[in-house]
């Protein structure tokens, strides 16, 4: 395979690391990741401005010359990059640097038959299954710390933290405790493979127009979103069952219906603790941790603006006001003490 004289890479299968999508498939300007078929990104040559932090340390490049399209959430993403050689490239993208290489169809086919089970995906956990603990859900907007709470329960008590939004892009939920941004490191978890993945998969597509319109502010079925989160619900009762132990779920419950039915799945004896801050510290907090993508931010405002606070009257929730001026383990003594882990 060689590159084109339209075209400066080559053409053929990639892997990707730390991207959205494992594997991809370049032909001509469009990129298909195997994830999202129906939804190829396009490539694009040009002058795209002056490199950012992460990629000139990879690259040794000064400016952007790729421009990646793609959409995210029902809203156009574009990260820009660099060419490093024919059969590499570099992008900083919504989750950071990422890298692009190209493999052949042989090691393309091999390494897609790599993974996790998806039914009993590997984690640093040992299995207790006779011990079954407290079981809460850390939610509330993007980037209160819902994952990194998770995190340092599992990392300083031993908790099970089980990152939800993993059931959808079909990843491993079960992040190491000592990575830097628990909420990032979602895209370097092992994917699934076996028996189950098409099915899960076909959820996800599903689940994602629901989202995309949710986060478009158009209507949506909020019966398919329920059949999504029962379908993880499940997931996290079989997964607690082998695991055992205490467990925190992370991820975002919008409204109060979805959290009641998140409690009628998994039972009453789940506490959901919805974390909450004003807006402008949130877009202050995601803009950080996206590296001021623009994108991302707008798509984390439109999920602040869907998630519904607690009311005095909701069984088996309770808040947690965040205040920027509050380091993480403060948050955690407060989740444990609301909760009585403490």
């Amino acid at each position: 395979m060689s590159s084109t004289a339209t075209y400066p890479w080559l053409e053929g299968n990639y892997i990707a690391e730390n991207f959205i999508a494992e594997a991809l498939v370049i032909t001509g300007n469009q990129v298909v990741a195997s994830e999202w078929p129906e939804n190829p990104f396009t490539l694009r040559v040009g002058e795209f401005g002056e490199v950012k932090e992460g990629v000139e340390a990879l690259t040794k490049q000064e400016r952007y010359t790729l421009e990646l399209r793609m959409k995210i959430g029902g809203m156009e993403h574009l990260s820009y990059g660099v060419l490093v050689e024919e059969g590499r490239m570099c992008f900083k993208s919504i989750m950071g640097v990422c890298t692009l290489e190209w493999v052949t169809e042989e090691e393309a086919e091999r390494r897609a038959g790599e993974g996790d089970s998806i039914h009993a995906p590997t984690s640093h956990y040992t299995p207790e299954p006779g011990r079954q603990g407290a079981l809460i859900w850390l939610t509330g907007p993007p980037g209160l710390g819902k994952s990194t709470t998770g995190q340092l329960l599992s990392r300083l008590h031993g908790w099970r933290y089980y990152e939800a939004d993993c059931f959808f892009s079909l990843r491993n939920p079960y992040i190491p405790p000592h990575v830097d941004n628990p909420s990032m490191a979602q895209v370097s978890q092992s994917k699934f493979v076996g028996e189950g993945v098409e099915e899960r998969r076909a959820l996800a597509k599903t689940l994602n127009e629901v989202f995309e319109n949710m986060m478009g502010g158009k209507d949506y079925d909020e019966d398919l979103l329920e059949e999504g989160y029962r379908a993880m619900c499940q997931d996290i009762l079989q997964e607690r069952a082998r695991l055992g132990g205490d467990w925190a779920v992370a991820g975002v419950l919008f409204s109060r219906r979805l959290r009641q039915f998140v409690r009628q799945q998994l039972g009453p004896e789940l506490q959901v603790v919805v974390l909450d801050m004003s807006l402008e510290e949130q877009v202050a907090r995601i803009t950080t941790r996206h590296q001021g993508d623009a994108t991302a931010v707008e798509m984390m405002k439109n999920c602040y603006k869907l998630c519904e606070p607690v009311r005095e009257d909701e069984e088996g929730a309770v808040d947690v006001k965040v205040d920027p001026n509050m380091s993480a383990e403060d948050v955690l003594n407060i989740v444990l003490e609301k909760t009585g882990s403490d």
